[in-house]
């Protein structure tokens, strides 16, 4: 509902869940633009839950990067992190997180 009826956001029991920061910056957003970040969220809560989801598209809007594909990736790291990420040492993502998330091309 809240994609189709974008002014439906501020009397909405889900904006009260984000972070005030992440909240804010919605707000501030045009109503398409915040329908298509509720339809991301929509997706990423199907695949990884709903607490997964919001943590990730907090982020994204946290970095600037809203894309659907980058708040993609943050939701699947976040789960890899909650449910199966192993405790040990992984592969450093610092190169992947500054030429993608953070729109630096690879230079970190």
């Amino acid at each position: 509902m809240l994609v189709k009826k974008g002014n439906a956001w501020k009397n909405c029991e889900l904006r009260n869940k984000f972070d005030g920061e992440s909240r804010c910056a919605i707000d501030g957003l045009s109503k398409e633009n915040r329908g298509r970040l509720l339809g991301y969220l929509g997706k990423n809560i199907e695949h990884y839950g709903f607490d997964t989801a919001l943590a990730a598209l907090e982020e994204a809007v946290k970095r600037g990067t809203t894309d659907e594909f980058s708040i993609q990736a943050l939701a699947a790291r976040k789960a890899y992190e909650v449910f199966g990420g192993s405790g040990g040492a992984g592969p450093d993502l610092d190169l992947y997180d500054s030429a993608l998330l953070l729109g630096k091309g690879g230079q970190g």
